[in-house]
C-alpha cells in the first residue's frame, strides 16, 4: 500500500476531497475520474465518522483507481462531513483519509483498520500533535502494521 500526505486548510468538505484527490490524480494513483466519482459517492453516502478529532474516509470506486494509494489530509481547522451513521448530522473533521483501492487490494479491510485506529485516542492526539513529517510517519506505521 502507498500512502501520500498533505496539510492544508479546506474551507468545506468537498475542497477537503478535491485536495485529496488531485494529490492522488497528480501522483498517478487515480484517474481523472476519481475526484467526481468521491465527491458524488460523499452525496450519497457520507463518510465522516464521530471519533475524537474527527475523521472523514471519502473514497470512489475501483474502476477510478490506477493503483492503491492512501491519502492523508491533516486539517488545521476542521470541516464539516456529513456523519456515516447520520447523514442528517455533520461531524467536525481533522483527518481526511481518502481511499484508491484497486484490485488487488481489500477495501472493507482497509476501512475497517482505518476507523479502529481513529478511534484510539492516543493514535489521534500522536497525529494532532506531531509535525506533518512525524504525523506520516505514524500513520504510515500504524496502517503497516
Amino acid at each position: 500500500m502507498n500512502f501520500v500526505f498533505l496539510e492544508k486548510d479546506a474551507s468545506n468538505y468537498k475542497e477537503a476531497i478535491r485536495l485529496c484527490a488531485e494529490l492522488l490524480q497528480e501522483q498517478g494513483y487515480v484517474k481523472d475520474t476519481f475526484k467526481k466519482a468521491c465527491l458524488a459517492r460523499e452525496k450519497k453516502f457520507p463518510t465522516g465518522v464521530p471519533v475524537p478529532g474527527g475523521v472523514a474516509i471519502p473514497h470512489a470506486d475501483k474502476t477510478h483507481v490506477i493503483k492503491s494509494c492512501l491519502c492523508l489530509l491533516k486539517l488545521p481547522r476542521p470541516v464539516n462531513f456529513n456523519r456515516i451513521d447520520d447523514p442528517s448530522e455533520t461531524v467536525a473533521v481533522s483527518f481526511v483519509v481518502c481511499i484508491a483501492i484497486d484490485r488487488s487490494s481489500n477495501h472493507s479491510s482497509v476501512l475497517t483498520k482505518l476507523i479502529r485506529a481513529f478511534q484510539d485516542e492516543n493514535f489521534v492526539a500522536r497525529l494532532s500533535q506531531n509535525s506533518s513529517e512525524e504525523t506520516f510517519r505514524i500513520f504510515k506505521d500504524k496502517m503497516a502494521a
